[in-house]
Order: structure tokens, then C-alpha cells, then sequence
């Protein structure tokens, strides 16, 4: 379930943070990661971080197909600090909006694997967010 903009903004914005060039733009940027992908990675999540918002939930699967895809070539996340940062912050909003619904298992799955590979890099936040995410994605 996807919020209009105007409540994305409600939600994940501060008034320092909305850019109103995103408004009715938000697809072409959705577009943009799934066909830059691995390349984009960092800076979409640092987009969806900052003037982004109004994507997410829906961006939760592209996000963790692209880690996933990664870890399993390389071994490796690629996913920068500042891209944790922004994803503990953000996973954390969807958890205390109940923005995803019970029923969306896919978006839940697809958090939990990202709690599990900020976990994995040993991010105590992670530990403790995975265990109360936990208990929506159930």
C-alpha cells in the first residue's frame, strides 16, 4: 500500500526535506534504480533517506533483490554507512507507521533480509530493530 505524496510527506519529511520537483516524478525515479540497479544502489537508498520517501513501501522488494543479488556474486552488501544509516532510520519508521500491511509478507521478507545483512555487519541497532520488525512480518 502506497501512501499519496501528500501523506509521504506527512510521514517522512521534514519541511527542510521536501522538494517539490519530486511531485508526480516519483516513478521515473523508481525506473531509474531498476535500471541502473547495483550501480545506483547507495545513492538510491540515500534518496529515499532524504526526498524519497513517497516510494517506499513499494521500495522495499527492488532494495533487497539488489542486495541479495550482490551478496550472492560477491559475498559483499556494497551497502555504504550512510545507505545503513538511512535504512535502520527508514526501516524503523515503517515498523512504528505500520505502513505495511500483515498481509504484505514480500515487503516484510524483503526488510527482514536487510535487518539480517545490517545485522550480519555486526550493526547492534539492527539486532534490536530485526527483533521487533519481527513481529509484523509474522
Amino acid at each position: 500500500m502506497n501512501l499519496p505524496i501528500d501523506s509521504a510527506k506527512e510521514t517522512y519529511f521534514r519541511s527542510d526535506q521536501d522538494w517539490s520537483h519530486l511531485d508526480g516524478q516519483s516513478d521515473r525515479f523508481a525506473s531509474a534504480f531498476r535500471a541502473f540497479n547495483v550501480f545506483a544502489l547507495n545513492d538510491y537508498i540515500s534518496f529515499l533517506g532524504t526526498v524519497g520517501g513517497s516510494l517506499l513501501p513499494g521500495a522495499w522488494q527492488g532494495i533487497s533483490d539488489c542486495v541479495r543479488s550482490l551478496t550472492k556474486r560477491t559475498g559483499k552488501s556494497f551497502l555504504a554507512r550512510t545507505s545503513q544509516r538511512h535504512l535502520l532510520r527508514l526501516i524503523g519508521k515503517e515498523a512504528s507507521l505500520h505502513r505495511v500491511p500483515n498481509e504484505g509478507r514480500a515487503t516484510w521478507g524483503a526488510i527482514l533480509y536487510l535487518l539480517d545483512v545490517l545485522a550480519d555487519a555486526e550493526i547492534a541497532e539492527a539486532f534490536r530493530l530485526r527483533e521487533s520488525v519481527g513481529r509484523f512480518a509474522t
